[in-house]
């Protein structure tokens, strides 16, 4: 034994080794530059501007170039308050020779494959950034993108109708994030009041951006887009680097003559030299939604220390701050995993201002006990540090996220260049290498001394966002420090880590649980393999390797467990405690574990995956979402068996879920207040409510039935089909499903629908306008259009299918461009066309236009929508270009599906009966369509006037 661990150590030693060896030498200091990577061509023109090259071994063909300005929120005058995102827009719009006007319909963008999304940008605090991504890496596309981003730096037209016609499209955005009352857009203006940098916040918004004047826009401008303000950056599969830098320099080196350039502000400066500050925001909101809305508090600690960027101590500080952070946000967790324990606080470094932040949302005026208790932690960990416990994990987890580091990926590489740029981090040759390095090097002595010296004791500013008529409005500055003092003579312990489960489900049980019999089935779908379990659940099983999506591609695995019965099967009464039933039993736990431990014990097993139950109005069933090691799909089949067969009844479980409601279901209150009143005005049964329906639902719902109709409904395993899609060995895979699939008992009667709520749509027999107010405080109007058809006497085939998802996204590039882009008047920010025919159960086709405008833009925009489709039913020729390049962008690339189509179309073929249709079918179909195949279907769905649906402001 003694010499096999001398022997394991020895193999250790040397691996490490190899790999340290293998990184490159640095003979400098450890404050000293590090060195760009050499892989990077990198240059600096006369003129200021700088560009970055990344040649990437990738399969992609795409082109990824980019333009950064350093210019973003923290430039902007006191009178130019959201200036550097407006500005955004009209460098996209203005250009002289190019523009996304382009986008929709321009012969050019289509001889070169330039897709409707290939152009895009971004504005934060520091910089505004904008993207043109090319097919691939030909001279006339480069040209067309060299264009661009030369009109934005030299060649911008701003004529009145460009900006004025950007005025609305432009709030129509912002209602569409959230408004101006929107928690992100308070937390700017929060940080730039502190900081004392950027525009002030003005006290009508929509005035200020409808009646700006032009000239302080430009002022905005000439003032921060300038060539040594900027970076260009291009990444992808470049096979000439030397013809692609001196083609930078030829088209790029211009000089732009500026009077007297401004030196760019320091935000930082003036905060970190300044008085503390106390800032307190009102939230704006109606007096119905103050019961539910939280109040938010942030506390800074100013980080006066400099930042040692682009050096090795830079680096290394860096990962202590990440390892930091990570640990300190874990305790925060910890603390807050009880029941009725209504805050949430996490932790974060912020870049501006510069300083450590404690962000706190609190529910029921629990603000005062939060605060405190964030700051007792930050002192405990002062006082005693962290456990080894903590740092060994989390180092394992950091190590183990930089190992997956891809830098093949142009994501990666775009971030590393925004950061050296704009913030002047380093970039080192096999950074990642690197970082690994010092990371195994840290101690946790180093860890818990760095953060004695840089954090303070007590917060030095306070910011405080609460909704109109807040109790919390009425705290004081010395309120709010009062609670620190409290906090800071607070008596301090030692920490003592969680006690984890060490397993999920006894072990004794496990290993009772033996390996059910079971029979294979026959199936004509190549990979396709079926297994009835004796205890008659059915297995479908579909091992691949699926194309990469964001479910992990080839290292997933993804299934769905369902049977054909739900809320359908109760009374009208036990509507809410059927469709929330499944919450309850999530928020109590399984197997005499609550959530809290089953939490602790999967972030233990570095689980992070998920399995749910769900009850739906006429299926019932359990999701799931694991890797393909052997490990995980055990945990996660064991959730599946401890849902079915042992969910916990925990009353204080119950009301704690009935306490955190608001923070489900009122979080997108407008658009799912929007789509459950077109629902169920439309009599769509099979929708589940959602937004303040949903929220009332949960004063009906009653816990003992909710437990009743769960157990009713999932106590007949043997109606239950699970399908199974991803890479998995088949035969492992068959073995855990034997063992606790196959070991779920038939607790109940099968149970029987009829006497259940209605299954069939009801749908008025004329299209109507109804308009109601919304139950949030919103300035713009919510418009859903609604085209609706009978499926009686329409075939809704495969391919029918594919030609309504040809439709609707032709229309939102169409109403886009018509509507918008290429309005004098300006339109909505965006148009979203969905389709929705229940899989044909409804019996019904249901095409929706949804967009958002001003209250005196809504019936020009309803008006304009319609003569867009009637254009298109009647005479569609001028839109070929915009056609082609729609289709283009949606035609499949892959000849494989990723994990999510498979399981969809597993699920389609084995529950309704669909067709099973490889991609390449689906590719030919969509290659042979035509313009007038698209009119035809215009014409048959889009038949009849819309019903439509206006949710205006409240009075």
């Amino acid at each position: 034994m003694k010499d096999q661990i001398i022997k394991d150590i020895f193999f250790k030693l040397l691996i490490n080794v190899f790999i340290w060896s293998s990184l490159p030498m640095y003979s400098l200091t450890y404050r000293d530059t590090i060195p760009l990577d050499p892989g990077i061509r990198y240059g600096r023109l006369p003129n200021g501007l700088t560009y970055y090259i990344k040649s990437i071994n990738t399969a992609s063909k795409e082109i990824d170039m980019r333009l950064i300005v350093k210019a973003g929120f923290n430039q902007e005058d006191p009178d130019q308050y959201e200036f550097a995102h407006f500005m955004e827009h009209i460098a996209l719009k203005a250009g002289k020779h190019i523009s996304t006007r382009m986008l929709y319909g321009s012969e050019l963008f289509n001889q070169l494959g330039i897709k409707p999304n290939a152009i895009n940008a971004l504005t934060s605090g520091e910089y505004t950034e904008f993207r043109f991504i090319l097919p691939n890496h030909n001279h006339k596309a480069q040209t067309v993108s060299f264009r661009l981003f030369r009109d934005i730096i030299w060649d911008l037209e701003f004529k009145p109708i460009y900006i004025d016609s950007e005025r609305s499209p432009f709030l129509d955005e912002s209602e569409f994030r959230g408004g101006k009352t929107s928690v992100t857009s308070m937390n700017h203006i929060l940080d730039s009041r502190l900081m004392g940098c950027g525009g002030k916040f003005p006290k009508d918004y929509a005035h200020h951006i409808n009646t700006f004047e032009h000239k302080r826009l430009i002022r905005f401008y000439n003032d921060w887009y300038r060539p040594d303000l900027m970076a260009l950056v291009i990444m992808g599969n470049i096979k000439d680097i030397n013809g692609l830098e001196n083609e930078i320099k030829k088209k790029f080196s211009a000089s732009k003559t500026i009077k007297k350039p401004r030196p760019r502000l320091d935000c930082n400066e003036s905060y970190l030299n300044g008085d503390m500050r106390f800032v307190r925001l009102e939230r704006e909101i109606l007096p119905q939604e103050n019961i539910t809305e939280p109040v938010f508090l942030r506390l800074y600690m100013r980080e006066n220390k400099k930042k040692e960027r682009g050096t090795i101590k830079g680096l290394k500080n860096g990962l202590k701050r990440d390892l930091f952070i990570k640990m300190l946000n874990a305790r925060y967790t910890q603390m807050q995993w009880s029941y009725n324990n209504h805050f949430d606080i996490y932790s974060e470094f912020s870049e501006y201002p510069s300083a450590f932040k404690i962000n706190i949302c609190a529910y029921g005026n629990q603000e005062r006990l939060a605060v405190i208790e964030a700051l007792k932690t930050l002192k405990q960990v002062k006082a005693y540090g962290f456990t080894n416990t903590e740092f060994n994990k989390t180092k394992t987890d950091l190590f183990e996220s930089l190992k997956k580091s891809d830098t093949t990926a142009v994501s990666y590489w775009r971030e590393e260049f925004r950061n050296h740029f704009v913030y002047g981090k380093g970039l080192p040759q096999n950074k990642i290498g690197l970082l690994k390095k010092i990371l195994n090097n840290l101690t946790l002595e180093e860890v818990n001394n760095f953060f004695k010296d840089r954090i303070n004791k007590t917060p030095e500013d306070i910011g405080l966002i609460a909704p109109t008529a807040n109790m919390a409005l009425s705290y004081t500055e010395k309120t709010i420090r009062n609670w620190f003092f409290e906090a800071d003579t607070s008596k301090t312990i030692p920490y003592t880590d969680p006690i984890i489960p060490s397993t999920l489900m006894d072990p004794i049980k496990v290993s009772g649980l033996k390996c059910c019999d079971y029979k294979e089935g026959t199936t004509d779908i190549p990979g396709i393999k079926k297994y009835l379990l004796s205890n008659g659940v059915k297995l479908i099983f579909n091992s691949f390797k699926p194309a990469p999506d964001i479910l992990g591609g080839s290292e997933s695995v993804i299934f769905k467990g369902f049977v054909s019965n739900g809320a359908s099967c109760f009374s009208k009464k036990d509507y809410f405690s059927a469709i929330n039933a499944p919450g309850i039993i999530k928020n109590s736990g399984v197997g005499g574990k609550d959530k809290f431990d089953i939490e602790r014990y999967l972030s233990n097993q570095g689980f992070k995956q998920y399995v749910t139950p769900y009850i739906g109005y006429k299926e019932s069933g359990i999701r799931g979402s694991t890797t393909t090691t052997l490990k995980d799909l055990e945990t996660a089949l064991q959730l599946t068996y401890l849902y079915i067969t042992a969910p916990n009844y925990n009353e204080l479980a119950y009301e704690d879920w009935k306490m955190s409601a608001p923070k489900r279901y009122l979080n997108d209150l407008v658009q799912d207040d929007l789509i459950t009143t077109v629902k169920n005005v439309l009599n769509d049964s099979l929708f589940l409510p959602k937004g303040s329906k949903r929220m009332e639902g949960v004063g009906h719902t009653d816990m003992r039935l909710a437990y009743s109709i769960y157990n009713k409904l999932f106590g007949n395993v043997q109606d239950f089909t699970f399908l199974f899609s991803g890479n998995f060995q088949e035969e492992e895979l068959l073995l855990l499903c034997r063992k606790y699939l196959g070991n779920i008992p038939n607790t109940t009667e099968h149970v029987e629908c009829e006497q259940g709520l209605k299954t069939q749509e009801d749908i008025p027999e004329a299209p109507f306008i109804k308009i109601f107010p919304a139950r949030k405080n919103i300035h713009n109007v919510r418009v859903r259009m609604v085209y609706v058809t009978p499926l009686d006497k329409i075939s809704l085939d495969w391919k029918e299918k594919t030609k309504l998802m040809l439709l609707s996204r032709f229309l939102e590039y169409s109403f886009l461009k018509h509507l918008r882009k290429n309005s004098e008047k300006g339109g909505p920010y965006v148009a979203f066309v969905s389709n929705d025919n229940n899989d044909g159960v409804s019996g019904y086709n249901k095409f929706s236009i949804d967009f958002g405008c001003s209250p005196e833009d809504v019936d020009r925009l309803v008006m304009e929508s319609k003569q867009i489709i009637e254009n298109l039913k009647k005479s569609p020729s001028t839109e070929i270009k915009l056609f082609k390049a729609v289709k283009k962008r949606l035609m499949p690339v892959s000849d494989i599906e990723t994990n999510k189509e498979m399981l969809e179309k597993m699920y389609l073929h084995y529950k309704y009966g669909y067709p099973w249709v490889g991609i390449s079918d689906v590719r030919d179909y969509m290659g042979s369509l035509s313009l007038k195949d698209l009119q035809e279907s215009a014409q048959k769905w889009l038949i009849s006037e819309p019903f439509e649906f206006k949710m205006v402001p409240p009075e």
